[in-house]
């Protein structure tokens, strides 16, 4: 079983267990391992946490039952890896402190970045989603280019950012949704124009909404309005 040890992780403290947590993920991703979090042990009486471990996703063990007897265990990614960080509150500075107790990996690296969804998902956010939004609306523009040579060109500009062809179709689509509103259909208008409706069914109705409502209640006083404008004026009481 080969063993895969480096010396990059360092005692620091943070402001956060969150802020602890993303720079062990960012520094584990770099040499090509992904991080989960682990057991958190411990909550102070203000409701943050004490304790908080960091495990790599490789951690832990197969673990098969009477449903799956076997069924997972070739393709499963569980190595039992004893990579551990300990994020621990320091209450005499304020601060969290990280305590790497195994920086040990008994698996290899990610040999193919773009193949791991999580691993692309975890450099776009660090990256933002919506400068990456940006930058695939504008990429886009030029009709010329194709999904993947908009993330060719992406990943070779800013080398941090992991993406294939698939994340900018999930971008566009994003983007789509955004411009029609949330409740607009993902469809072509040509294919929901010529929807055939079945035979002895009716299509449904669009079930108004307050503002239809209030819009026919307008035009309702409006009409009575202008009606009450032509009928003759009424005569005065006799006396």
């Amino acid at each position: 079983m080969a063993l895969f040890e480096h010396s990059a992780c360092r005692k620091d403290t943070f402001l956060t267990d969150d802020a602890a947590y993303e720079a062990i993920g960012a520094q584990q991703l770099q040499l090509g391992f992904l991080t989960s979090k682990g057991r958190t042990s411990g909550r102070s009486k203000y409701g943050f946490n004490i304790c908080v471990d960091v495990r790599c996703q490789n951690s832990g063990t197969y673990k098969a039952s009477s449903n799956n007897k076997g069924r997972y265990k070739s393709s499963t990614k569980k190595t039992d890896c004893p990579f551990l960080v300990k994020i621990r509150w320091n209450s005499s500075i304020a601060r969290y402190e990280t305590h790497t107790l195994s920086e040990i990996h008994n698996h290899a690296p990610i040999q193919e970045p773009l193949g791991q969804a999580r691993l692309r998902r975890l450099t776009q956010e660090r990256f933002g989603a919506a400068r990456l939004r940006i930058l695939v609306k504008d990429l886009s523009k030029n009709s010329s280019m194709t999904a993947r040579e908009i993330a060719r060109q992406i990943t070779s500009e800013y080398p941090q950012v992991k993406m294939n062809d698939e994340d900018v179709y999930h971008i566009r689509h994003k983007l789509r949704l955004e411009n029609r509103g949330p409740h607009a259909s993902t469809q072509p208008p040509e294919s929901r124009r010529n929807v055939p409706v079945a035979d002895g069914t009716k299509p449904k109705k669009k079930r108004p909404t307050l503002r239809d409502l209030q819009q026919k209640i307008d035009h309702l006083e409006a009409a009575f309005a202008a009606l009450q404008q032509q009928l003759p004026l009424p005569l005065p009481p006799q006396s």
